[in-house]
């Protein structure tokens, strides 16, 4: 999903800078960038032990994907030409499926 029908990795990485400033530390875009692809509990790991973020791992990941959701819901981030070819799969009666790490 991420990256091929939309981009929400500005969306993780703002929540992340969020979260580690509410903490009173800064979050580099380099260490945001060492996030993408891994696990949600593993970055939530990181993000205590690197950023600073003293709440535990539910927590943090919670905090992670409500706060992409929020965004998602306001504006959702498609990648170019990715709803019109949905639109063409689904016309043609193609089946599809989502996939997504998280």
């Amino acid at each position: 999903m991420d990256g091929t029908i939309v981009d929400t990795e500005p969306y993780w990485i703002e929540c992340e800078v969020e979260l580690v400033g509410q903490f009173g530390n800064s979050w580099s875009l380099e260490q945001a960038h060492s996030l993408v692809g891994r696990d949600l509990r593993d970055s939530a790991a990181i993000l205590r032990d690197e950023g600073g973020v003293d709440l535990p791992i539910d927590e943090i990941v919670n905090y992670l994907l409500d706060g992409v959701i929020d965004r998602v819901r306001r504006r959702i981030p498609w990648r170019p030409g990715a709803r019109e070819l949905l639109a063409q799969l689904k016309a043609a009666g193609v089946p599809c499926a989502l996939v997504t790490m998280s």
